[in-house]
């Protein structure tokens, strides 16, 4: 291979990569899959990827302990999620 092709390869992975990391601190909703573990008035604890989460709901659903849920993330903020509703 050429070094000409070789450095346009090196730039395309580099492109990719800078397009990658933007993408995912670029400030917009973002759901995830989440499991209520318990629930505590109008608060869900929820576990997302490990971790629990206390969570309130965007609707009047009561859900249950084991509930499979979506999860939105208001612009990516980790501090402003919400239950959507049942997976």
């Amino acid at each position: 291979m050429s070094i000409g092709k070789q450095a346009i390869g090196v730039l395309c992975q580099n492109i990719i990569k800078a397009v990658e990391d933007k993408v995912k601190k670029a400030p917009f909703d973002k759901c995830v899959q989440g499991r209520i573990v318990s629930k505590n008035n109008n608060m869900y604890n929820v576990k997302i990827l490990g971790t629990v989460y206390t969570v309130p709901s965007l609707n009047d659903i009561q859900y249950n302990i084991n509930d499979a849920v979506w999860i939105i993330k208001i612009n990516g903020n980790e501090d402003n999620k919400y239950i959507l509703g049942r997976m």
